[in-house]
């Protein structure tokens, strides 16, 4: 009876934490995988043009050259880039940002540009600052004019000083640092630039803009927060959790105890019983040994031994549930007989 009992406390326990489990993975899900997310996104991207300003000259009937054409370096009084710069979110975020405009001359060492022998930055537009609360859209529109010639003369000096005839050019770039805030989705820290090529002591010179200027996307998911939707699944889901860490601790608890009980006699009996299985045949009641001649034998060892010679099956009789139990070989009058006690 004990035994049914503590039968069934373990198969409730493992039910029980299976439910649980089951709940909790269910309750998980909706939680964190399948709830309504809500996200923000935000882009950022720059144009990048430019117009040629021409010197007086008696060849062209226009003093501003479009982009995208060959010039005349001689001709070129200067060059006035515009960079535009738009961030958009789809929620309102605190916006701080940070930019500048500086111009890079390089010298290389070859043509294909792969070394630097020189070079050398200048700041065109010093840090200005962009500090603004919940808004969805952000453009900046500046407008330098490069002085062609102040870049170009400069080069010309610096190769004629050293007999170079490498490449060379000016980078005008834009950096922008960019940190955009929303306390249901986080922030977003951002450095990026834009940039275009103007070639130097060339008589005539491409302006290449550069492909790689700013164009990012990013997705913000919103924090988890407990809020009146979602209350009642974190309450089942706390109270879940509870149930089946308390459930499992007493399921290992019981294992533990149960594991401490088990003496040598049951250890014993369970491995001859598994061992030799084949020829052991488990009887119901008792054997009257006042029929026979009894002789008690040592180790079961020793029986396994007669069973060998005279091939009779050795008989299993438990007579004090995981106290006391017989294992016996009945041959002719003679009752051959080991006996396995608890004597814990």
């Amino acid at each position: 009876m004990k035994s049914k009992k503590a039968t069934f406390k373990t198969i409730f326990y493992i039910v029980s934490i299976s439910v649980l489990t089951f709940i909790i993975i269910l309750l998980s899900i909706n939680l964190f995988i399948y709830r309504n997310k809500n996200y923000l996104s935000y882009s950022e991207n720059t144009n990048v043009d430019y117009k040629v300003n021409l010197k007086k000259n008696n060849y062209y009937q226009v003093d501003k050259l479009p982009s995208g054409m060959t010039y005349i370096a001689n001709l070129i009084d200067n060059i006035e880039v515009d960079f535009n710069y738009l961030f958009e979110s789809t929620k309102p975020v605190d916006y701080d940002s940070t930019y500048y405009v500086e111009a890079i001359t390089r010298v290389y060492g070859d043509k294909t540009k792969s070394t630097i022998l020189f070079e050398k930055s200048e700041v065109l537009l010093d840090n200005v600052k962009v500090n603004k609360s919940a808004i969805r859209k952000q453009e900046i529109d500046e407008k330098i004019k490069v002085d062609y010639a102040h870049f170009n003369q400069f080069v010309l000096d610096f190769k004629t000083d050293y007999a170079l005839s490498s490449e060379s050019e000016v980078i005008i770039v834009l950096h922008v640092k960019s940190d955009a805030s929303n306390s249901n989705y986080g922030s977003v820290n951002q450095e990026s630039k834009a940039s275009l090529r103007i070639p130097l002591t060339l008589q005539t010179i491409g302006i290449k803009i550069d492909k790689d200027n700013i164009n990012n996307n990013k997705v913000l998911f919103e924090k988890f927060n407990i809020n009146n939707d979602n209350m009642l699944y974190v309450i089942s889901f706390f109270v879940c959790s509870v149930l089946d860490i308390i459930l499992m601790l007493c399921l290992i608890f019981k294992f533990i105890r149960k594991s401490k009980r088990i003496t040598f006699y049951d250890k014993e009996k369970n491995r001859i019983l598994k061992e030799y299985d084949l020829i052991i045949a488990n009887v119901t009641s008792e054997i009257d040994t006042s029929n026979y001649q009894l002789i008690n034998v040592e180790s079961f060892s020793e029986l396994v031994d007669i069973h060998d010679n005279i091939g009779v099956p050795i008989l299993f009789y438990e007579e004090k549930q995981g106290n006391l139990c017989y294992f016996s070989i009945i041959k002719d009058n003679l009752l051959y007989r080991y006996k396995l006690e608890n004597k814990q």
